[in-house]
């Protein structure tokens, strides 16, 4: 709320800070910017991210081509949804389903 006497902008009070004469609902002032909360383009939740880098890391054990394609996916999704934690989500997913092959090739070829 604007002071009706300085301009002064108030916050929460029904007396202004600057000239202490009492506030009454009135427009700003020409050319006063009004002051508007910036937009966020980052998603505050990250939990396709924490899914991705869950499937990532099982993958290197357990089925890779499953778990691995499951993890980048969502990574890829998580990605395009602008979390924070993406990048590190495709990173565990892809290097989850490589060496999850790698380590599957190796222990199938000496197992037989």
């Amino acid at each position: 709320m604007f002071c009706s006497k300085c301009g002064t902008q108030n916050l929460s009070s029904s007396f202004c800070t600057n000239c202490g004469s009492q506030l009454q609902a009135v427009q700003p002032p020409l050319g006063t910017p009004t002051l508007q909360p910036m937009p966020s383009s980052v998603t505050q939740s990250n939990t396709l991210s924490v899914l991705a880098i869950i499937f990532g890391s099982i993958s290197f054990l357990l089925f890779p081509m499953l778990f691995g394609s499951v993890g980048l996916v969502l990574a890829i999704v998580a990605k395009n949804k602008n979390e924070t934690k993406a990048n590190t989500a495709i990173l565990v997913s892809s290097l989850g389903l490589g060496l999850g092959l790698i380590f599957g090739a190796i222990v199938g070829t000496l197992a037989f």
